[in-house]
């Protein structure tokens, strides 16, 4: 065998040499994808009225559960926490979450992020809707830290930086929580709720007056064993008040 033809095998041999390590080295050291986890959710403090505020009938002490409630749900009001049924994966990591979807003329973005101590959604409208046009426009926005003692969401007057309704929340010191919710456009109110740590509580709520500016609509406390008392406005003036136990 001449000289010419040794130094060709031998660099085929180097070669198949050379593809079998780098096999089995990819065998030893499969790709893996990166890591991913489900999205945070999105969760208020859990509160509680006394045993007999929750089965008392007065009319009043009825009321107040149903404004804690309603002030308390997202349910309507175009709040988005999560990607719908079919919404497109634009990405997914330990610590951001991004999801499309179409809705009519609109292209919906949800972003979610997990920072230390602290989750963020926001929502954007790309297309156009009831004649107007939106290019990645920022509907919602919404942050709470991951022990639930403060937070706030807020949504967005269309096409507009400006604030349309708001909720936020924070617990003092003395581990009261204070929950409020505010309307910016008609029907403007807000409603101020704050719970004790032993479930006694208050509520205020207002409601615009003849000047135009909010005054009070209804103020009702209750004390940790479920007796409380109410007060009632018209234009801010005090209308009547009550008791129940």
């Amino acid at each position: 065998m001449s000289l010419k033809n040794v130094l060709w095998l031998f660099m085929l041999l180097s070669f198949a040499l050379f593809l079998f390590n780098g096999c089995s080295s990819d065998e030893e050291n499969p790709i893996t994808p990166a890591p991913r986890s489900d999205p945070p959710e999105f969760n208020l403090q859990d509160v509680s009225f006394p045993d007999k505020m929750q089965n008392s009938t007065d009319e009043k002490a009825k009321l107040a559960i149903s404004l804690v409630n309603e002030a308390m749900s997202f349910e309507g009001t175009g709040c988005v926490f999560g990607p719908p049924s079919g919404a497109t994966v634009n990405s997914e990591t330990q610590t951001a979450w991004e999801y499309s979807w179409e809705d009519g003329g609109l292209t919906k973005r949800l972003a979610i992020t997990l920072l230390s101590g602290q989750r963020k959604w926001q929502q954007f409208f790309t297309g156009s809707a009831d004649g107007i046009a939106y290019d990645n426009w920022r509907s919602m926005d919404a942050a709470q830290k991951t022990d639930l003692t403060i937070g706030h969401v807020y949504l967005y007057k269309a096409n507009t930086g400006q604030i349309a309704e708001e909720w936020s929340w924070h617990t003092l010191e003395n581990n009261k929580y204070v929950f409020k919710k505010q309307k910016y456009v008609d029907p403007v109110s807000k409603i101020q709720i704050t719970f004790e740590e032993n479930n006694a509580g208050n509520i205020e709520s207002y409601k615009p007056g003849s000047t135009g500016s909010l005054v009070y609509d209804v103020l009702i406390t209750w004390d940790a064993a479920g007796n409380g008392s109410w007060r009632t406005f018209q234009d801010g003036t005090p209308l009547d008040n009550g008791t129940w136990n």
